[in-house]
């Protein structure tokens, strides 16, 4: 495998300061998933109200990026939905689209895709730490996610060995498990749900679709990110066919088997929108998330993908005695000069 995050200077070149600074990042971010949930809820509520509490944590700004006006039209269905758990005492059901197991490549055709957990990981279970214990103030029936893999769309479209991103999982668990939440979080994936034969495309409709695609230099650069390698515009297009044919399946079988309300890392027409991490709402599956300094001097995540990594000066650290040890590393990126 792979190991993840970019790096293009040696540790010894960063500032101790740094390096402490990350260090208490680090320590923070997974002190926030063993923090204790309030025992008791502020209120006695009707499970109608709950779920509107409910919902209006979800919604607000450390959990989404949408704004009220925006999630107006998912109240209805989401409060309904949190109620019927609500209703008989049990934790509040949650899937959340979290990628196809892998990471996609910085560089294409250069640096390959990662099938390594690491820092994204490790946030999106601070995040719903953080998120499990706010709701803890409202409900104390608790709350449930599942991580959703769609790893046999990654199969479909890319032709990624599902051995790669069951490793993948693996070591997910295994992160879980390291952190404290497995009473929380635990996965739902594609290879594991269903078999690939239901995810055999036609050709003929492959090629009859990719005919719709015109894509434009930036739609050959996302392709090429999730391939791993340079590929043609022709190519571009029967991928992105490809792609669209293996989600409309994803979602059919899916809708089997969520019992919950569904959530992507970026809202879509349909999901509600949950940040990977406080300040996010990209796809972290696009890239590496990786730490750098923001305006006020402090240490926040940012996604560094295909587009941007040159701009970044990177540097791995390692802390064997704060990070769990299925994750070998965090990187630290710094803006270039000029």
């Amino acid at each position: 495998m792979t190991e993840q995050g970019p790096q293009d200077q040696d540790s010894q070149a960063l500032p101790d300061t740094v390096r402490e600074r990350v260090a208490l990042f680090i320590e923070q971010t997974i002190a926030n998933t063993q923090a204790p949930t309030s025992e008791t809820p502020r209120t006695e509520a009707s499970p109608e109200s709950t779920a509107s509490a409910i919902f209006d944590i979800l919604t607000g700004r450390r959990f989404s990026s949408l704004g009220r006006k925006r999630t107006a039209p998912f109240w209805e269905p989401v409060t309904e939905r949190l109620a019927t758990n609500i209703r008989p005492g049990e934790p509040v059901h949650f899937y959340y689209d979290v990628g196809p197991g892998y990471h996609a490549s910085l560089r294409p055709g250069i640096d390959e895709l990662t099938f390594t957990v690491g820092l994204s990981e490790l946030l999106i279970l601070s995040q719903i730490a953080s998120f499990r214990r706010r709701v803890s103030e409202v409900y104390a029936g608790g709350v449930r996610f599942n991580l959703v893999i769609d790893n046999l769309c990654g199969l479909a479209t890319n032709g990624v060995a599902v051995d790669d991103t069951t490793a993948y999982c693996a070591d997910l668990r295994s992160l879980i498990s390291a952190t404290g939440m497995s009473d929380t979080v635990g996965l739902t994936v594609e290879s594991e749900a269903f078999s690939p034969p239901g995810y055999e495309l036609s050709e003929e409709e492959v090629t009859r679709d990719a005919t719709r695609f015109d894509p434009s230099p930036k739609d050959v650069e996302n392709v090429e990110r999730f391939l791993g390698r340079r590929c043609s515009v022709e190519e571009a297009a029967e991928r992105m066919a490809r792609y669209e044919l293996a989600t409309a399946t994803t979602e059919r079988l899916l809708a089997g088997v969520v019992k919950g309300v569904r959530m992507t890392q970026r809202a879509t027409s349909g999901t509600l929108g949950f940040r990977p991490f406080s300040g996010g709402d990209s796809r972290t599956q696009c890239g590496q998330v990786v730490l750098t300094t923001g305006s006020s001097q402090k240490i926040r995540p940012v996604l560094l993908t295909s587009q941007n990594v040159d701009d970044y000066v990177s540097t791995r650290l390692t802390f064997p005695d704060a990070l769990p040890p299925v994750v070998s590393h965090v990187t630290y990126s710094e803006r270039r000069d000029g």
